[in-house]
């Protein structure tokens, strides 16, 4: 009996046996295995003209089919009709060598009819020699993020239709104090432009601003600085502020909101609502004017007045009228005219 070097003996020939040969820890293969079974992404190996060989169980999952079901079909039975256009093109480019890889967003279509979108990533697998041989595929599954981004896109969309429209003036002032961005009904309003207005503070002399009683309104104490140093909203404030296109004054009534960033105690920027009243205040002061007019004619005329509401309550009466009933006016005014009628 021969003994081998191995330690193993042939009893038969003599002839010396190589021991079987231990598989190379280097060798890639098990790894690539490993990588396509446990990846969080899917895979897929397809041949030049698109037809998977391999797939991994992400991507069975993503498309709703098994791995062994994917193999053998073409990845255009799993493209969404509008982009196989498209990414028909840029395969020819990869497989030409006019490109070593691509990336794009794809829609896909499921075994079920659902479609997914896919973040996919391609690239080429040569041989020794350098020849294409094969196309390596890598897909993130970005369906929902899709879906969060058109809510997104549709949100913004909305608001930006309602800032552009709304009747409303709304300037923005950062941390600083100065307006970045304002909208048309506030162009309107304040009779500046977007750009004239951008980097004025409230501040600004030009603004000329008044009180409701007509005094001066120091600019620290303009709503949008007040919340901007306290981080509170403020609300209900009437400003006069000077309209340089009209030459003019405006009456606004403003509503001044701070924004906070994640973790800020102050605020990061102000957006202020305000609301023209100019109109309004002008016809509040001519009713006043009015009433103060009616109010001294009443009390100035020789005879006996009273004027009666809808509901018969006396809403004016003068003093020659009160001398001859023997009431006081605060005894008589908002009374239903049969409290004159004496009882029977």
């Amino acid at each position: 009996m021969t003994t081998l070097p191995s330690g193993h003996t042939n009893q038969g020939t003599g002839l010396t046996e190589k021991p079987p040969r231990e598989k190379d820890e280097r060798d890639p293969e098990p790894r690539f295995r490993a990588v396509l079974e446990h990846a969080p992404l899917g895979i897929a190996v397809t041949d030049l003209d698109g037809t998977i060989v391999e797939a991994n169980p992400m991507l069975a999952s993503f498309l709703e089919c098994s791995p062994e079901g994917l193999v053998g079909r073409s990845y255009t039975e799993f493209t969404h009709p509008e982009d196989l256009t498209s990414e028909r093109r840029i395969l020819e480019e990869l497989v030409s060598g006019r490109r070593d890889s691509y990336r794009l967003d794809k829609r896909y279509r499921t075994t079920s009819g659902e479609t997914r979108w896919g973040r996919l990533a391609v690239s080429l697998i040569r041989d020794p020699r350098g020849e294409p041989r094969l196309a390596l595929g890598m897909v993130e599954d970005v369906t929902e993020q899709r879906r969060i981004q058109g809510v997104l896109r549709s949100s913004e969309a909305n608001y930006r239709h309602l800032f552009e429209t709304m009747s409303q003036g709304v300037v923005y002032q950062d941390a600083t104090g100065e307006i970045r961005v304002a909208n048309p009904a506030a162009e309107e309003i304040l009779g500046l432009s977007v750009d004239e207005m951008r980097g004025r503070t409230s501040e600004d002399p030009r603004w000329q601003p008044l009180r409701e009683d007509g005094t001066p309104f120091p600019g620290r104490e303009h709503p949008a600085m007040v919340a901007l140093r306290t981080g509170r909203e403020v609300r209900g404030v009437v400003m006069g502020i000077w309209n340089p296109r009209e030459q003019g004054r405006r009456w606004i009534r403003i509503h001044a909101v701070p924004k906070f960033c994640v973790d800020d105690n102050l605020p990061s920027e102000i957006y202020t609502v305000f609301e023209d009243i100019t109109e309004l205040r002008s016809l509040e002061q001519r009713l006043r004017h009015e009433g103060e007019v009616r109010k001294l004619l009443v009390e100035t005329a020789p005879a006996f007045f009273m004027a009666l509401g809808p509901d018969g309550c006396i809403r004016l009466i003068n003093q020659p009228m009160l001398d001859a009933i023997g009431y006081q006016r605060e005894e008589a005014e908002g009374k239903h005219i049969t409290f004159l009628i004496p009882p029977e």
